[in-house]
């Protein structure tokens, strides 16, 4: 392949990585959204009550969706740019001389997270006025797309000799980047979230970060792995099945927060 069309195809496949970083944490938003006003009309004290916060609920979720679609869009379009004009060239140069692989990759999601963190340090060359946020937040986005991406690179499985294979052996690399990107998610939430639980509020920060930036992840690498499964040629094996189960076991852990919130 040329450099043209290895430019092309990472920035095509770079697109469900695109989509899925935008969408599932407001999708996640959304659900939240929804479960919390579902408690509130539940818990009214009469049935005209709980009507009236249903038709509340209606007119918040009707204002609510289309600022979120708005902020999807803003969002899918700023990692466009940034793929368009950094990642796919550097991923395709990668590709082109034979340097592709998950480490490389790796290093073209970190390198913009890096400049961004510097640039945050010293927004007005005074240190006080940091913002410690931004790098990071770029940083874990750069590595789930990029990994995402190399996932999704043709040559990506050269052990698959059937198309099915193939997509099955792709689906199962790719519920482990969403693992990853669970993972990452967490990360951020307790990078960002310092307030301990015993706080105003606190309890409601860490399920709301975990709802919005881990749970859509963990169910995202389900689904790819329940699919690798279905795909993968029989006989199918252990090996699947005890992937699935490690997977919800990284899941129970990443989301026991909110269990032991809900105990008490």
């Amino acid at each position: 392949m040329t450099y043209r069309e290895y430019f092309v195809t990472t920035l095509q496949r770079a697109q469900v990585p695109l989509i899925a970083g935008a969408v599932l944490p407001k999708a996640g938003s959304f659900i939240l959204l929804l479960v919390m006003f579902g408690i509130s009309a539940s818990r009214a004290p009469s049935p005209e009550l709980a009507h009236a916060v249903v038709r509340e609920i209606g007119r918040e979720l009707a204002q609510t969706f289309p600022i979120l679609a708005l902020l999807t869009a803003r969002l899918y379009l700023a990692a466009l740019g940034a793929v368009a004009v950094y990642g796919a060239p550097a991923y395709a140069l990668l590709a082109r001389i034979g340097r592709a692989n998950w480490l490389t990759a790796a290093a073209v999601g970190i390198a913009p997270g890096i400049a961004a963190f510097l640039v945050g340090i010293y927004p007005s060359g005074r240190l006080a006025d940091a913002n410690y946020t931004v790098g990071p937040m770029v940083m874990l986005s750069g590595v789930f797309i990029a990994l995402a991406t190399h996932t999704l690179m043709p040559d990506a499985a050269p052990e698959a000799t059937t198309r099915a294979a193939a997509r099955g052996s792709t689906f199962r690399r790719l519920s482990r980047v969403f693992v990853l990107a669970a993972i990452l998610g967490q990360t951020w939430t307790l990078f960002v979230r310092h307030t301990p639980l015993g706080e105003d509020f606190a309890a409601l920060q860490v399920v709301g970060d975990i709802a919005v930036y881990v749970a859509p992840f963990l169910l995202a690498a389900f689904g790819c792995a329940l699919y690798s499964y279905h795909l993968a040629p029989r006989p199918r094996g252990t090996a699947p099945l005890i992937e699935m189960v490690v997977l919800l076991g990284v899941g129970a852990a990443l989301t026991e927060p909110v269990v032991r919130i809900l105990r008490f």
